[in-house]
């Protein structure tokens, strides 16, 4: 046997790592019936998110619903490779999350097939906006969160949505227009933060919409304050 056919007979015999179902968001699917080694694994963010639209394109037809699926070798630039370009707004929103976060991620999703994004088709055409760092340093950065969480985790994961432009300011791409539309609505009939949240998550209970940033920025930053 030549060293190539062993690096390839090694690298096929390489287990499964248990917590790229949590760092990824994979479930098993198959395992060896004498061995229990894993043998197969799949996309969570296929079955409960769907894939996206890729920004800028304009599909002639309808986007694939077949659910990605791993076997040996596993490597993790895979599941990164795929995510990055079937599911980039959930991948984005689910790597800001914390561990235990990520551990409830998909608990209370609905199938994708079972929501209106995959009988009507989503909606993927970011909002950009440019604003001003003393906005997003001194107000959203400050005011927004209390004294005490002040370089902690939530505000931290909250400013990675602003991105530092030359010249003195950030920009923010908001991937879930609907969504983010629909929180600016509420809030100015006199919906409080909290409030907001709650209609919100309650909305993506019953029709699979995507939690995203923006409304964990409203959750954290007034929860902050009610403590």
């Amino acid at each position: 046997m030549t060293m190539t056919t062993k690096a390839t007979s090694s690298s096929r015999s390489t287990p499964f790592q248990i917590s790229h179902l949590v760092t990824y968001g994979l479930e098993i699917t198959e395992r060896d019936p004498n061995t229990r080694e894993i043998t197969s694994v799949r996309c969570k963010f296929c079955i409960f998110s769907g894939r996206e639209e890729k920004l800028g394109h304009k599909r002639m037809r309808r986007q694939t619903t077949v659910l990605m699926t791993w076997k040996p070798p596993y490597r993790a630039e895979k599941y990164r490779n795929h995510h990055e370009a079937q599911h980039m707004a959930a991948w984005t929103a689910y790597k800001a999350l914390t561990i235990v976060e990520q551990q409830v991620y998909f608990d209370d999703k609905m199938h994708y097939k079972n929501t209106l994004h995959h009988a009507f088709g989503p909606i993927q055409t970011p909002l950009i906006f440019k604003v001003d760092a003393l906005i997003v340093e001194s107000i959203i950065g400050n005011l927004f969160f209390h004294p005490d969480d002040h370089g902690g985790i939530s505000q931290t994961n909250a400013l990675k949505l602003f991105k530092l432009n030359i010249g003195n300011s950030y920009t923010v791409t908001l991937m879930n227009p609907l969504q983010f539309r629909l929180a600016v609505d509420q809030i100015a009939i006199g919906l409080s933060f909290q409030q907001v949240v709650a209609v919100l998550i309650s909305l993506k209970h019953h029709t699979g919409l995507i939690l995203f940033q923006f409304i964990k920025l409203i959750n954290r930053s007034s929860s902050s304050w009610l403590c």
